[in-house]
């Protein structure tokens, strides 16, 4: 089985959170797993992949700030 690899992504994430407070984050794919980080204000967490055929790579990170998670 052959895989195209694509150009490589690269993600950045900044806490630019208005109040100063800190911003935990947790991101992965179905093939990787990155786990939690925690920026405090004006931090900022990077990663990189490289899409496999057809751009099919998907991340998905949620946040966690004020006591409340979001997903994207």
């Amino acid at each position: 089985m052959y895989v195209l690899l694509l150009k490589k992504v690269d993600v950045k994430i900044n806490n630019k959170l208005e109040n100063g407070e800190d911003l935990t984050l947790y991101c992965k794919s179905v093939d990787n797993d990155l786990g939690e980080h925690l920026l405090h204000k004006d931090e900022s967490y990077k990663f990189d992949f490289s899409p496999t055929l057809l751009g099919k790579t998907l991340f998905f990170c949620s946040y966690e700030w004020s006591g409340q998670w979001y997903e994207s």
